[in-house]
């Protein structure tokens, strides 16, 4: 009994550190995949960190794997063939769930710049395509998922095989001591896991996110905010401003027409780099003509690193960090428009429901939704998210054609979108850039320039205000954009056909900022209140709030 009960923990304490040195891989292998993030990381600073990182290992290992360890314990005396294999069940699927999402945000975290927590799986659920979107993913890191393999055959195997050791050379004095040492080392651990990582716990968050989103594990970070969400004194500090009408104008009621662009990362322009494109030939050349005939804001920064984070951003002033859950949709521009008798229209050539963009229009008093239902042409299809840009566009300008006057057009384009592909026709038009991307992005500018070679000839164009923004940045392609506050940099101007706006002004904006400036354009004749500043008025303070592994972060001037 004695030789039996050392040994299984024995056993239990192979198979932890099995569990452990997959995590530590794991974490390595992050930082390579990720290091573009990191680029002042060398040998020493990357060694620190991982040992730094094996505190919340521990703490996640002793977490999940007490049941476990209970379990295993109690069949000692029981010898229970069914319990053995609920406790090796329990075991394998545990940490294999905490494996995967590790793996997953390997590659993930670059897009969002935040680790993976269970809303991950709601947005999955509104994507109607998600068998093509695992293929793409498991196509495109491919290496992922052998390493995923690899570690079900260390944990699966291990286990079995860990199963048939035995202590040897064990007096029967020291039989007896193996449970309390294994005891008291097994809450040494745990008592030195959780105290330094609840100790640091502040004071990391208040250093660098970048760093501290590669000294965590995703499982870790998902149980804290699941149980002890990051509290932020933001929505205490910063204050919704109250705007009243400035003057006694008539509402000026043009047509409003928002492009959020998929992934435009201001690093694509020309216009916004003139040192980065010496020859002036960005991968954006016809928003880059657009910009120089529009007032352009040279300091913006997206709110968020989602494309979900964007639309309450944009059309209701609520940036991510300051209103995790949307609220008072009637305090947002299309419905205040639509008071004021504007025609609301959201399009988005996706699935309808991808993202849940049809049910939060709604909400926001739009119920003119186009998607790839009322679309209607599947032969339009890019076989992965929905229908390409350039139909897509020419199906909005015919719809708007036919809209009464004053209208507000959203549009959110998706070809410049993993997986980087352009249809077939324009393969060889578009070039190959520094990333996969560009030329995405180039095939989604042409797909603009297009629609408003059909947009100018029809009489609404004239009286209409454009809005240009990017959803979100996206992976760095040059060095001095790998920071975290760049990383959320984006191209953001207005353009007006009648050429009343034009300009360039260097003082921070944000997407959230939008909603105040277009409403003060229009000279809306109500009081609202929202946190965006109105992007005209020199006498505010302008800032912008973003967020990493939902550490808030505020950029001011």
């Amino acid at each position: 009994m004695i030789e039996k009960r050392n040994n299984t923990i024995y056993h239990i304490a192979l198979r932890l550190l099995v569990v452990f040195l997959v995590f530590t891989a794991c974490r390595g292998i992050f930082l390579a995949q990720n290091s573009v993030f990191y680029p002042d990381m060398n040998f020493c600073s990357a060694l620190l960190l991982m040992l730094n990182g094996m505190r919340y290992d521990l703490m996640l290992i002793f977490f999940i794997n007490t049941p476990y360890i209970v379990l295993e314990l109690m069949n000692i005396s029981l010898k229970n063939k069914i319990l053995a294999v609920i406790t090796k069940t329990l075991f394998v699927a545990v940490n294999l769930f905490a494996i995967i999402f590790n793996i997953i945000d390997i590659f993930y975290f670059a897009y969002t710049l935040d680790r993976l927590t269970f809303d991950f799986f709601y947005y999955l659920t509104t994507q109607k395509n998600l068998e093509i979107l695992l293929y793409r993913f498991a196509g495109d890191y491919w290496y992922g998922f052998l390493a995923f393999i690899l570690f079900i055959f260390l944990i699966f195997k291990g286990y079995s095989k860990i199963g048939t050791l035995k202590l040897k050379n064990i007096t029967k004095k020291n039989s007896r001591r193996i449970p309390a040492i294994f005891v008291i080392i097994w809450i040494l651990i745990a008592q030195i896991a959780i105290f330094s990582v609840t100790k640091n716990k502040s004071k990391s968050y208040k250093g660098d996110a970048l760093y501290l989103s590669a000294l965590i594990n995703t499982p870790y970070n998902t149980l804290m905010n699941w149980f002890d969400p990051v509290e932020t004194s933001l929505i205490r500090t910063i204050e919704p401003t109250t705007y009243f009408p400035t003057d006694s104008l008539a509402m000026d009621k043009k047509n409003v027409v928002i492009f959020i662009l998929e992934s435009f990362a201001k690093e694509g322009s020309a216009f916004l780099n003139p040192d980065m494109y010496p020859n002036q030939k960005g991968y954006m050349p016809f928003l880059d003509s657009l910009m120089s005939q529009s007032y352009c804001f040279t300091n913006a920064y997206a709110n968020g690193r989602r494309s979900m984070d964007a639309v309450p951003a944009l059309l209701a002033s609520q940036p991510v960090t300051l209103y995790p859950k949307h609220t008072n949709s009637k305090n947002s521009l299309p419905y205040r428009l639509k008071e004021e008798g504007y025609t609301l229209q959201f399009f988005h050539g996706a699935h309808n429901g991808s993202m849940d963009f049809d049910k939060y229009c709604k909400t926001l008093g739009i119920n003119n939704y186009y998607g790839m239902t009322e679309y209607n042409n599947d032969s339009d299809f890019d076989d992965t998210w929905g229908i390409w840009d350039e139909p897509f566009l020419q199906y909005m300008a015919d719809i708007q054609k036919k809209t009464k006057e004053p209208f507000f057009s959203t549009i959110f384009n998706l070809s410049s979108h993993n997986p980087y592909i352009v249809p077939e026709k324009y393969k060889n038009q578009f070039k190959e850039g520094i990333a996969p991307i560009c030329k995405c992005i180039s095939y989604a500018d042409y797909a603009i320039k297009q629609y408003f070679k059909t947009a100018s000839k029809m009489s609404w164009f004239k009286n209409t205000i454009f809005v240009f923004s990017a959803d979100h940045a996206i992976i760095p392609w040059h060095k001095s954009y790998a920071t975290s506050q760049k990383s959320f940099a984006i191209p953001l101007f207005i353009y007006t056909p009648d050429g009343s706006l034009q300009g360039k002004s260097s003082d921070i904006a944000q997407q959230a900022d939008i909603m105040p400036t277009i409403l003060n354009l229009l000279h809306y004749p109500q009081k609202y209140s929202v946190v965006g500043n109105d992007l005209f008025n020199k006498k505010q303070q302008k800032w912008a709030v973003t967020n990493i592994l939902k550490v808030p972060q505020v950029i001011k001037e």
